[in-house]
């Protein structure tokens, strides 16, 4: 629930794909909002020596295949098919990455780990948000 904001509640998506199922609690008065697949994609510079900083536009075309690629998708609420799932390509924003992170302390190549402030960072992918 960090830096969850009024009226919509974020649930995290999943990095290995397949059937994602969700048990949880929302607040009363807040609207589900996830992704059906998605990709977050941002700039590492200096990462396993990589190809250095990394525009806005060269991250996009990096995932825009794999997003455009994504098909048959469904989500189930109770049984039911939700209707709503819509592409979402986002604003420019950076990620903070503490120490321990989901990426493992292998992920520029190193020991070092992949941690700090990166920008710029974009996501492209298909979401969902269920009514109240």
């Amino acid at each position: 629930m960090v830096g969850q904001r009024r009226p919509v509640w974020l649930l995290a998506g999943t990095f290995s794909g397949g059937t994602a199922i969700r048990n949880c609690s929302i607040p009363e008065g807040e609207w589900p909002f996830f992704p059906v697949v998605n990709f977050v994609n941002f700039n590492t510079p200096n990462c396993n020596q990589g190809p250095g900083n990394l525009s806005v536009e060269t991250l996009r075309s990096q995932i825009v295949a794999i997003v455009d690629g994504a098909t048959n998708l469904s989500v189930k609420l109770d049984g039911g098919p939700v209707k709503n799932i819509v592409r979402v390509k986002s604003v420019v924003f950076a990620v903070t990455l503490p120490v321990d992170n989901v990426f493992g302390p292998n992920a520029c190549g190193t020991n070092m780990g992949l941690s700090g402030v990166f920008s710029p960072a974009i996501d492209d992918g298909f979401y969902t948000l269920l009514p109240l």
